[in-house]
């Protein structure tokens, strides 16, 4: 980002814009270590940590002065909130951006990146997108979960070979064994009669649900339960592209 208006102005507007995300409480995990980067960028060329001449980057922040304006357009405080955060986020993406274009961060991602092998390639890939998906996944689940889909069912099967030892899914669904993990008044069996008394099993194959059971020994709470059944079922959509394939 160029440096289109007078450093002091720049400086000054930045550290408004901090104080008033700072004022409203807004997500200070988020602003706190740009400040932090910021504040180390005001030092000495000496002492700055290669950040001299970067305070311009952190100029998005002062996008914090629009919340006043904001006050008088929403609803209610949660809105006003979410808002707020909305702008942070969108500053705080603004600055990294030009942070690393001021530091050359992507050209040399890029060509450390494309000097490794094919092999080294495809999994770096691999791992970076599982390891978006979990932290996605750990996103949705952090303030609770509705189970959704087929994922109960699978936790049914788990429960009833965690703690009926068996296939049977009859106490899961007829005798409220369910509401271990999910908080509903009535969930539909997915499962066929078997022959003999109350006998029922899921047209779900067990796989995943065998290795979800070691879980339901540890008494988790339903949002983890759910992250764990995702985390299974995308193991066994992938698992067909072997990874031995890749690093082999």
């Amino acid at each position: 980002m160029r440096e289109t208006i007078g450093p002091t102005a720049g400086v000054l507007l930045t550290l408004a814009g901090f104080a008033a995300f700072a004022a409203f409480r807004t997500a200070p995990s988020l602003w706190l270590p740009f400040f932090a980067l910021f504040l180390l960028s005001l030092l000495p060329q000496q002492a700055a940590a290669g950040l001299g001449g970067s305070r311009s980057s952190f100029l998005p922040f002062a996008a914090g002065l629009l919340a006043w304006p904001l006050r008088l357009f929403y609803w209610d405080r949660g809105d006003f909130s979410l808002r707020l955060r909305n702008l942070l986020l969108l500053a705080a993406l603004f600055s990294l951006w030009s942070l690393l274009k001021r530091r050359r961060a992507w050209p040399r991602f890029l060509f450390f990146f494309n000097s490794l092998s094919l092999k080294k390639r495809l999994l770096a890939i691999f791992i970076a997108a599982e390891l978006l998906f979990i932290a996605a996944a750990a996103l949705l689940t952090l303030r609770g979960v509705a189970l959704v889909g087929d994922e109960p069912h699978y936790l049914a099967i788990s429960q009833s070979l965690a703690r009926d030892h068996d296939l049977n899914v009859f106490n899961q669904y007829f005798r409220d064994g369910y509401k271990e993990f999910l908080k509903v008044e009535k969930l539909a069996a997915h499962g066929t009669w078997g022959r003999g008394y109350k006998r029922i099993f899921s047209y779900h194959l067990p796989g995943v649900s065998l290795t979800l059971t070691p879980f339901f020994f540890l008494r988790l709470s339903p949002p983890l339960l759910y992250f764990l059944a995702q985390g299974q079922i995308m193991a066994v959509i992938i698992a067909p592209f072997d990874i031995t394939d890749i690093i082999g």
